[in-house]
């Protein structure tokens, strides 16, 4: 299975909106905005040209103030996803290597994520690419927009990952 990873574009708009769901209350649109500006990286994985995979990272530290207080100015790797049907294919794993390789270009050598408690399986990658906990729990609390455009607001238990990387 070949898995190219690249940066998303505008011309990437029509093959996202199915895989990326709004959140935050932000757009696509607002997301390359935020990329022009250097703010942050949205990087998408295509097997068969088709897009299976995306991930964001914020290069100016964590979105959670708490995480923040502890790990200042950390680059934060956030919303990694897979489409369910090709989980377990690598795609994460080159999603992560990607978004690393870009953090070693920018001179960044340590980076951060969080991750859900119920998310026993991205635990489980994060660890085995070299990812360990630092902050052992904390509240993920953002807004989610459902399929019928009603926006939830979300409240998850995660615990905060660090990983020093290198060239």
């Amino acid at each position: 299975m070949q898995i190219d990873v690249r940066m998303a574009s505008k011309k990437d708009l029509d093959s996202l909106t199915e895989l990326v769901s709004p959140s935050y209350g932000r757009t696509l649109d607002d997301e390359l905005e935020d990329q022009d500006r250097g703010i942050l990286s949205f990087v998408i994985a295509w097997v068969d040209s088709k897009a299976c995979g995306y991930g964001f990272v914020r290069w100016d530290g964590a979105r959670s103030k708490y995480v923040r207080s502890k790990c200042p100015r950390l680059p934060e790797v956030y919303r990694l996803t897979v489409l369910e049907n090709m989980q377990s294919n690598g795609i994460g794993t080159r999603l992560m290597q990607y978004i690393e390789s870009k953090a070693v270009t920018r001179g960044i050598n340590v980076m951060g994520l969080g991750v859900s408690y119920a998310n026993v399986r991205a635990y489980e990658l994060y660890k085995r690419i070299g990812y360990r906990d630092v902050v052992a729990k904390y509240y993920d609390v953002y807004n989610h927009v459902d399929k019928k455009g009603v926006v939830h607001e979300v409240k998850e238990k995660c615990r905060y990952m660090c990983k020093q990387i290198h060239a």
